[in-house]
């Protein structure tokens, strides 16, 4: 539960950067801001994507994990392994924003 709501703050902590980036080059376009200015807020935008990527491979390797010690990380079927793990992949990291 803590890595979802570890994404969640991500998620959120990027479209908030998104806001503050878009007005950056509002008031960079005006003349009002510097250059440092717009590209200081293009780096803590850079940074929390980095910190939402992370984010969401930690819960990736969470469920994994989960999947592993539960023994639901593959199954048998017919005589061969089945693997499952791609369904880990696509509840977690593949969401649309």
């Amino acid at each position: 539960e803590h890595a979802r709501q570890e994404v969640a703050r991500r998620e959120r902590a990027v479209k908030e950067g998104e806001v503050t980036w878009n007005a950056q080059q509002e008031i960079r376009r005006a003349g009002e801001s510097s250059l440092i200015d717009t590209l200081t807020t293009e780096e803590q935008l850079t940074s929390a994507r980095v910190q939402l990527v992370q984010a969401r491979l930690a819960l990736a390797q969470a469920g994994a994990r989960l999947r592993f010690e539960s023994g639901t990380l593959v199954e048998f079927a017919g005589g061969r392994f089945a693997q499952i793990l791609p369904r880990v992949h696509d509840e977690v990291a593949l969401r649309p924003r």
